[in-house]
């Protein structure tokens, strides 16, 4: 029980750390954030979309013959992995835009 929450508070604590300093390097201001979603983006939306992305590297991992004989590898890649883990490690935390000008 103890190993559980220690991972689980390690794990919190990465990803408010990169995405702060994701935010602070955009320029966001805590203005333009509120504490609501900062809190909901860091409790429930981070860990969710990352287990996303895990769940879909494991996914293109075992498609990945499939799409090389579709030739569509590059496009399942981006679309299984590479997105999911922007929005998870890239956008600035508490923003819930859904361009990926970030």
């Amino acid at each position: 029980m103890k190993i559980k929450t220690a991972l689980l508070q390690t794990i919190l604590a990465m990803a408010l750390m990169a995405t702060t300093s994701t935010s602070m390097a955009i320029g966001y201001t805590e203005e333009d954030v509120s504490f609501g979603h900062v809190l909901v983006d860091a409790v429930i939306v981070r860990p969710l979309t990352f287990l996303t992305t895990a769940a879909g590297a494991v996914a293109w991992t075992v498609t990945l013959p499939f799409s090389i004989l579709g030739e569509n590898a590059e496009e399942a890649g981006e679309f299984l992995v590479v997105e999911p883990a922007t929005y998870t490690f890239v956008r600035p935390i508490g923003r819930f835009e859904e361009n990926n000008n970030y």
